[in-house]
């Protein structure tokens, strides 16, 4: 499933480099929708490859914070599967005693980065969450290539 929703994006999209005011609100409308309806997730971000914050929700006091730690694990994670022959990566988990990150690549130009509650299954989130994230996707104006 992941899969399928990863190649739904259309990688030959030019990076946005901003959002207006009515698709902010889209973004995080459907950023909030993926967040209350998943028992597992406690926050999503949408970033760009390069840092920026492009809807979260709930809304952040550290999303300079979030944003650059999304682009340095989406950075070095493409850095090992390319260094190791993973070929292109499709998610990173960071696991710590308290929460667990999980950052999944939507394009080449956006990651999505989710706060997960202690002890879910990421299996179970990312079925969840995956079959939420088109709504995501078509705010971001990246269309299907199925």
């Amino acid at each position: 499933m992941l899969q399928k929703i990863l190649r739904l994006v259309d990688s030959s999209r030019t990076t946005l480099s901003g959002l207006s005011a009515a698709e902010s609100k889209q973004v995080n409308e459907a950023l909030s929708q993926l967040v209350l309806q998943s028992q597992a997730v406690v926050r999503a971000t949408v970033v760009t490859a390069d840092g920026l914050v492009r809807g979260s929700f709930p809304q952040q006091t550290a999303k300079d914070r979030i944003s650059a730690m999304s682009a340095a694990m989406l950075s070095l994670g493409e850095r090992i599967c390319g260094e190791l022959g993973g070929g292109e990566m499709r998610y990173a988990i960071i696991a710590g005693s308290k929460t667990t990150q999980l950052l999944i690549v939507l394009s080449k130009d956006y990651a999505l980065e989710l706060e997960l509650r202690p002890n879910v299954s990421v299996d179970e989130t990312l079925n969840t969450v995956t079959a939420q994230t088109q709504r995501v996707l078509e705010t971001l104006w990246v269309s299907p290539t199925l």
